[in-house]
């Protein structure tokens, strides 16, 4: 073995790599870290446009809830579900998760999807408040929005069907 290491001395070869050698390896290090450091800047990019794209559709959500154009009354409970009253469209709507969405359905008409995407869910209702903790895309949004009671002319008129 130190032979070899004469031999290599005395015909002026060295063990090792040459400059050559360094520079090709730093250069794909260095292209490698490159590309690396892009895709994971464009994966932060993208989760962060599809959080503030979730965060618009739960306020978007909340606010058609609480609008003044369904002005929606909670009707005390009837079994499971969550019911309400909207004064202004003369109609019950119920509020549900129906696979990964939440629904409102009309007393005589279809659905209404509020939300898409919804992976887990809870709805409560505990007077005066509805309680909302809906999870999208991993991230887990609360809400609390503010309901009154139905008025008891209201619920004369809803019984009526007035």
């Amino acid at each position: 073995m130190e032979q070899k290491k004469l031999r290599s001395k005395l015909n002026g070869k060295a063990d090792g790599f040459t400059l050559v050698e360094v520079m090709a390896g730093l250069v794909i290090s260095v292209l490698s870290l490159i590309l690396l450091t892009n895709f994971l800047s464009n994966r932060q990019m993208e989760l962060r446009t599809v959080r503030r794209a979730d965060r618009f559709q739960v306020r978007s959500a909340v606010a058609t809830l609480q609008s003044s154009e369904l002005d929606l009354h909670y009707i005390p409970k009837q079994g499971s579900r969550l019911l309400f009253y909207s004064p202004t469209k003369k109609l019950n709507y119920s509020l549900a998760l129906n696979g990964e969405r939440l629904v409102m359905r009309g007393q005589s008409q279809g659905f209404m999807p509020i939300l898409y995407d919804v992976k887990a869910g809870e709805l409560s209702f505990k007077p005066p408040n509805l309680k909302l903790v809906l999870t999208l895309h991993g991230v887990t949004y609360r809400e609390k929005i503010t309901l009154s009671p139905i008025k008891q002319e209201e619920q004369d008129a809803q019984k009526s069907g007035r």
